[in-house]
């Protein structure tokens, strides 16, 4: 991240990521015994969601191949994300190199996430008129603003089509009484 001065935030999203990988894996092992799991668990509250949160976790973990499926599909869907966005900007006239969307449009969509307003409306194009206005990049407010909006576009509603064609196909998917019986049965087989 040298090349846009963000040799410390680099540095920082690496070392996040890194940290949630491995705590991804430690919740989801077997290890969470020799950790103490409950009583990390009982810490964090008595909370509802903390419970349910643990709950999925026990779900999953039964499925190690649907997980992997899983994240290979969330980078495919990240990495298209960016090389949309990258196409939409070649298309609007903006001349940054891959690079640079590689390392903002996930930057973006992270902090757009943050239940500011509705789905990160405003949140998303006013992050993208920020950060490829920074020095280094320097990209137009006005155009900017635009590759928020087809990012937008392309990010949330062209993806409207294919998931109600998958909707119409899956049927047979779990519903939430189901998968809180597997969860409830799970529980009580760990826990004799």
């Amino acid at each position: 991240f040298r090349w846009m001065g963000f040799e410390e935030v680099g540095r920082e999203v690496i070392t996040f990521s890194v940290l949630v990988c491995v705590g991804g894996a430690v919740v989801l092992s077997p290890a969470r015994k020799g950790l103490q799991w409950e009583v990390i668990k009982a810490a964090l509250g008595k909370k509802r969601i903390v419970r349910e949160i643990d709950a999925s976790f026990n779900v999953y973990r039964g499925h190690p191949f649907t997980l992997t499926g899983i994240f290979i599909l969330s980078v495919l869907m990240h990495a298209n994300n960016v090389v949309a966005t990258y196409a939409c900007g070649r298309a609007l006239g903006i001349d940054v190199g891959l690079t640079s969307y590689l390392f903002l449009v996930p930057l973006i969509v992270m902090i757009s996430c943050i239940p500011i307003s509705v789905a990160g409306l405003g949140v998303q194009e006013t992050m993208f008129a920020f950060f490829f206005g920074l020095p280094g990049v320097d990209v137009g407010g006005n155009e900017a603003t635009m590759l928020a909006f087809m990012f937008r576009f392309c990010s949330s509603f062209l993806w409207v089509i294919p998931g109600y064609v998958l909707l119409l196909l899956w049927r047979d998917r779990p519903t939430v009484a189901t998968v809180a019986q597997e969860t409830s049965y799970d529980a009580a087989q760990e826990n004799p």
